[in-house]
């Protein structure tokens, strides 16, 4: 019998952990239309990584996504909708996203989540 061998092409992988993700999101400021957060950078911030945000309220079916450079610790989100009575509350969604050396792909920590109420409206018509 014959020994038959076969080479298939090199494949390369490259595996890479997870970056850091941001701690401690806090609420700045709220007002009936915009929230302003803010939250601590991942220890070891790598050099071009950029933040991912995510804004949602399921109660009218709203979302909202950016994404912006990694230098900055807060964000307001505003011109959020208008609503009628008390405030409205979200849930906030902050990622770290890197793209380690070597790869062209990015990859994102853990999201850091947390709910914050927008300030109710103002009442209108009030008389003594």
């Amino acid at each position: 019998f014959e020994t038959l061998k076969t080479i298939s092409d090199e494949e390369q992988v490259t595996f890479c952990t997870l970056p850091e993700a941001p701690t401690n999101l806090t609420l700045e400021n709220s007002s009936p239309n915009s929230l302003t957060i803010k939250w601590e950078s991942p220890i070891q911030a790598q050099p071009g990584h950029k933040y991912r945000l995510a804004i949602e309220s399921l109660s009218i079916g709203y979302s909202s996504d950016y994404t912006i450079a990694g230098d900055k610790n807060t964000f307001n989100f505003s011109k959020l909708p208008d609503i009628i009575g008390t405030g409205l509350t979200y849930t906030v969604k902050v990622e770290n996203i890197v793209t380690p050396a070597g790869s062209d792909k990015q990859v994102t920590s853990a999201p850091l989540i947390a709910n914050f109420t927008t300030k109710p409206l103002a009442p209108t018509n009030f008389k003594l």
